[in-house]
């Protein structure tokens, strides 16, 4: 059986991908791509179709999402219609100050990296 770490990594990881799958579609339809994710995350909760009930151990991290989804709205609305020049650069540098802010939270909750 695998430890209750690694599966609330998983389970996480599984979120983000299908969260993500859900801005693309939006993406590319040509609606806000935020609402794609809050819609994923609607259908595949435990309020509609019921196919994934969140853990103890990965609940706090739904919640911290989900100001995270409106905070970037938020951001989205206040930067109007500029565009950003060099996307490419833009999203190197927002997946490393992700992946930097997750490790370092995951490092201070006592996880520890897999080997």
């Amino acid at each position: 059986m695998l430890p209750a770490s690694l599966i609330a990594v998983l389970e996480l990881s599984l979120l983000l991908l299908l969260g993500k799958l859900g801005e693309e579609s939006f993406s590319a339809l040509d609606l806000t791509p935020f609402v794609g994710a809050i819609l994923i995350g609607l259908l595949i909760g435990p309020g509609i179709f019921k196919v994934f009930y969140p853990s103890p151990y990965i609940s706090d991290f739904i919640n911290l999402g989900i100001v995270f989804i409106l905070f970037m709205a938020g951001v989205e609305e206040t930067r109007g219609g500029s565009e950003i020049r060099k996307p490419a650069l833009a999203g190197i540098i927002n997946f490393i100050i992700e992946y930097v802010i997750i490790y370092a939270l995951l490092t201070y909750l006592g996880f520890e990296p897999l080997v």
